[in-house]
């Protein structure tokens, strides 16, 4: 049976389900999230699908809940981007959604992402 399998990882459960591609059977289970190594709940969260890991042919694991955690409270480790080389400012020029266009009084929250930490890379591709 191959089971294709799902992770959540949440702030507070993490949660997960087997899907049998073949006969459709589904599994799921819920435990509890073990910050601060969020991968403890997550071989836990298999574990108690009781899927045998060899018949897995797929596996997702996203941690959404976390991720927006981090953000609002500002608590994240250091964190680097890449982008396409000239497009190293666009965090700080951000020229569109704004909550309120014509206020000159508005200040741009700061980047989650600092300038010293940003990197911009040559695109290579070739056009036919």
């Amino acid at each position: 049976m191959p089971f294709r399998v799902g992770i959540d990882v949440g702030g507070t459960f993490t949660d997960a389900v087997a899907i049998d591609s073949a006969g459709g059977e589904k599994r799921w289970a819920k435990v509890p999230t073990t910050p601060p190594g969020f991968i403890e709940g997550v071989v836990e969260s298999v574990r108690a699908l009781d899927v045998d890991l060899s018949s897995v042919s797929e596996m997702a694991v996203h941690a959404t809940t976390i991720g927006i955690n981090a953000v609002v409270e500002g608590k994240f480790p250091p964190t680097g981007l890449i982008c396409t080389q000239g497009f190293r400012d666009f965090l700080e020029i951000r020229r569109t959604r704004r909550p309120d266009l014509y206020n000159p009084w508005w200040n741009k929250p700061e980047p989650l992402v600092p300038r010293h930490h940003r990197i911009g890379a040559r695109a290579h591709w070739r056009r036919r």
